[in-house]
């Protein structure tokens, strides 16, 4: 009798056993496959960004181009102003990418445009998808300047539409399911929040006034030197004040190549004309290197613009 029951309690301690020791073990191969799996998603990212650097590296070569970038799964991708990245990977970058703080999707819209000002300071990147919304609101007055001035690749989920045409109702509706919509209206708007209230999902409101070349983002004022930078602002407008501030830095180093440039021809020539447009060339460069007021630095870039001018006119070697 107690033999049975010894056995009974071997039988019982084995299966008890069997169960702890099966549990362990389907515990540590889960936790294995799952590690694995989140292994390979942070490699795949990190893949998928490295490649992503690599196509904007190819488009530096470009003054204006564009194209799709698919990727082999959905992403989430976020963008701030000294990197970008998904997940709990970010890529520092020098590159100055205009593109909505997180952009999710199997693909990406990408252009590139070359900033002068006046010389080659760098290329622009403007990135965009599907669930992404672009809507330029104009009146009468700037009506012939947003349809003709600014032009979008088609790749891009941008439409222009005249004010009186604006159902604010009807745009809530088409872009429900989207992740993000900037609204840019090239007219004053009176309560941005209002509107932003409206929309009732991610919204940026951009007001552009391009008669002095300020925008307003969210309330927030700002300002843009050429078309370039406005599109800009209006593909990135969460980041775009720091990014104007990075496209200013680069700017100022450029502006000091251009000096040392100028300096140079300066001494190399012999005619006194000559001298003296790089002399004044020279000075309005430094100005471009250290200013960051709008009104100034438009007039020393058309400035730079004529004298280079001159310097051809004159049988002089132009700088840029």
């Amino acid at each position: 009798m107690i033999k049975g029951k010894r056995g009974v309690s071997d039988a019982v301690f084995k299966w008890f056993f069997g169960v702890v020791a099966g549990g362990l073990i389907l515990i540590f191969f889960t936790r294995f496959a799952y590690q694995h799996i989140s292994l390979s998603e942070k490699i795949n990212i990190r893949e998928t960004i490295e490649n992503l650097d690599d196509q904007l590296e190819g488009f530096s070569i470009s003054e204006s181009s564009s194209k799709i970038i698919p990727f082999n799964k959905e992403l989430e991708l976020k963008f701030v102003c000294e990197s970008y990245g998904g997940g709990d990977y970010l890529k520092k970058t020098t590159r100055i990418i205009f593109a909505p703080r997180n952009l999710n999707g199997d693909s990406l819209s990408a252009w590139t445009e070359r900033w002068k000002f006046p010389f080659n300071v760098v290329n622009f990147y403007y990135l965009g998808n599907r669930n992404a919304r672009f809507l330029l609101i104009y009146d009468d007055r700037y009506g012939n300047f947003v349809r003709n001035k600014l032009e979008f690749p088609s790749i891009f989920n941008l439409q222009k539409i005249h004010f009186r045409d604006f159902d604010i109702n009807k745009v809530r509706l088409e872009s429900s399911s989207l992740d993000q919509i900037n609204l840019v209206f090239f007219r004053p708007v009176d309560n941005p929040d209002a509107v932003k209230k409206a929309m009732k999902m991610n919204v940026n409101v951009v007001e552009v006034d391009a008669d002095t070349n300020k925008v307003k983002i969210n309330g927030e004022e700002s300002f843009y030197l050429s078309n370039e930078m406005l599109e800009g602002a209006i593909i990135g407008a969460e980041n775009y004040k720091c990014l104007l501030n990075k496209a200013l830095e680069r700017l100022s180093l450029v502006s000091e190549v251009y000096m040392q440039k100028a300096s140079l021809l300066r001494l190399k020539t012999h005619e006194a004309e000559c001298e003296g447009l790089y002399t004044g060339i020279a000075l309005n460069l430094q100005g471009l290197k250290r200013s960051r007021d709008k009104q100034e630095l438009i007039e020393l870039k058309d400035n730079l613009e004529e004298q280079n001018r001159m310097l051809d006119r004159n049988g002089c070697i132009e700088l840029f």
